[in-house]
């Protein structure tokens, strides 16, 4: 029971930072290819609009693919900066949020 909540865990962790990623990409206008969650093999796939969602077997991390030019080099340039800085705010933000808000549970628990 102790892994299935630990896993759990990790994915709602990979699924809000990797949501930081996907949503900085669409704010600069760059067309996301793929929002994963896992590592293939795929084990669900939806495809709405230009992007695939997938949700992948192995549950250790997850990956946002974005456009690349001719070159192979992703398209977001200086926007990179902001990602990065949402990248640490949304670790941060996870790291004080989710241990405050056990503490506050178990104050009003019943």
């Amino acid at each position: 029971m102790a892994l299935l909540i630990f896993i759990a865990i990790l994915v709602v962790l990979v699924w809000v930072h990797e949501l930081g990623h996907f949503s900085v990409a669409k704010l600069f206008g760059v067309r996301v290819d793929e929002f994963a969650i896992g590592f293939p093999p795929r084990l669900l796939t939806v495809v709405w609009g230009e992007t695939r969602y997938s949700f992948n077997l192995i549950l250790v991390g997850g990956y946002v693919s974005i456009q690349q030019n001719t070159n192979g080099i992703a398209t977001m340039n200086w926007s990179n900066v902001i990602d990065s800085i949402q990248d640490d705010g949304t670790n941060l933000t996870l790291g004080i949020t989710l241990p405050s808000g056990s503490r506050f549970y178990r104050l009003f628990k019943p």
